[in-house]
């Protein structure tokens, strides 16, 4: 078996080198651990602690074994271990990362281009909606993914009914770079267990992408991604800000679409080490959000007005996803001219282009939320299922 590339600090490691945490909970009379704590440095680095925090006892399994250790004896109060954590940051792994296919998935963009929204609004779509036309179940991987979508992203939307603050920006708040983990289990008619796969969305602020030196230390993520969703927010572009309606609440202007694709591409080439005229292999989707604030200016007849129908199918549609990618490259190319479309199909070799609304709303001054009516906020997601197999997608 080869290397497993951490979901939290994204080194590569080998699945003999995992180690384990004790997990003895055991405490004595006067309230101490059975099996006593000690300070883990690696972890206190990853979380930006100056001061090691006391943490139960690190050790490895002694004894070697072909794939990737289930299980370890601590050797001080001889219990046996499942928690496995990574051997570069000391962070506790996943139940079966690494046993299973794992499938990072990096969603990117400028600062308000939605995407806290669009990761609470499809993750909910996931588990609620997808799993039984795709016959896969969804769960989170861990407590810490469960208790952050909640917190985080699930209760302002959902609950409160008000817009997600902005992502704060990696350096300012360290928890951002923790991924959102979950397991999803494919199986067949009959219900019997196909593949599981483990699914790690990233949401990042936009402030980490307004230079390179930036991306490159909290953004390891992009070049080590599976897939990669560029949400860009059309109310950005001179084309469309020029032609709404008079009163249509806008944005502030921002990065360019331009920049962003161009870093992007930067980046992953010189972490990758790539040649110049070597195209970048990650599946890239490039989605315009609040789809439903440009409305007055989609033709009639257009197909991002309306779901895909990928859900009844029970399978990718490929065809409308080329029909609404290539609708949609056409809007670009009206709006902002050829240098983003260029910039895309010289650096990706494999991309696609979609239209999507997370809130199905554009709650720029009120920042109130009335009720979720997402547009299309599955398609980029089962695209790249899809491209990596994990789907069935329609032949004609």
């Amino acid at each position: 078996m080869g290397k497993i590339i951490c979901p939290f600090c994204f080194e590569e490691i080998k699945p003999q080198n995992i180690e384990f945490r004790c997990s003895n909970v055991t405490k004595k009379i006067d309230g101490s651990f059975v099996c006593g704590l000690e300070p883990d440095e690696k972890l206190a680095v990853y979380r930006g602690l100056t001061i090691p925090i006391p943490q139960r006892k690190v050790f490895s399994k002694k004894l070697f074994s072909f794939g990737i250790p289930k299980e370890a004896v601590c050797p001080d109060c001889k219990t046996t271990s499942r928690d496995r954590i990574c051997s570069c940051c000391h962070n506790l792994l996943p139940n079966y990362y690494g046993e299973t296919d794992n499938f990072m998935l990096a969603v990117i963009g400028a600062k308000e281009t939605g995407k806290s929204h669009y990761i609470a609004v499809l993750i909910d779509y996931i588990i609620n909606i997808l799993t039984e036309s795709f016959l896969f179940s969804a769960s989170a991987a861990n407590d810490e993914t469960s208790r952050r979508y909640k917190e985080d992203f699930k209760r302002s939307i959902y609950e409160e009914h008000v817009i997600i603050p902005a992502t704060q920006a990696a350096s300012v708040n360290r928890s951002v770079r923790e991924p959102l983990i979950y397991e999803l289990k494919f199986h067949d008619e009959k219900t019997r267990l196909k593949k599981t796969v483990t699914v790690a969305f990233f949401d990042t602020a936009g402030e980490d992408l307004n230079a390179e030196d930036t991306m490159s230390v909290v953004n390891r993520y992009i070049f080590n991604a599976s897939g990669i969703i560029m949400l860009l927010d059309p109310l950005q572009l001179e084309g469309v800000r020029n032609n709404l309606p008079d009163g249509t609440p806008l944005p502030d202007v921002n990065t360019e679409i331009e920049t962003i694709i161009a870093r992007t591409s930067r980046l992953i080439r010189k972490a990758k080490g790539m040649k110049a005229n070597d195209k970048i292999s990650i599946p890239l989707a490039v989605a315009f959000t609040k789809i439903d604030a440009i409305m007055p200016l989609l033709s009639p007849g257009s197909l991002i007005k309306t779901q895909g129908n990928h859900y009844n199918l029970g399978m990718f549609d490929v065809i409308d996803c080329k029909n609404v990618s290539d609708e949609m490259e056409a809007l670009i190319n009206q709006w902002a001219g050829h240098g983003f479309l260029a910039q895309v199909e010289s650096n990706f070799s494999t991309y696609s282009y979609f239209g999507l609304s997370a809130l199905g709303c554009n709650p720029q001054e009120s920042k109130k939320i009335d009720k979720v009516i997402p547009l299309r906020v599955e398609d980029p997601f089962l695209w790249l299922l899809w491209k990596h197999k994990l789907i069935k997608g329609t032949t004609k």
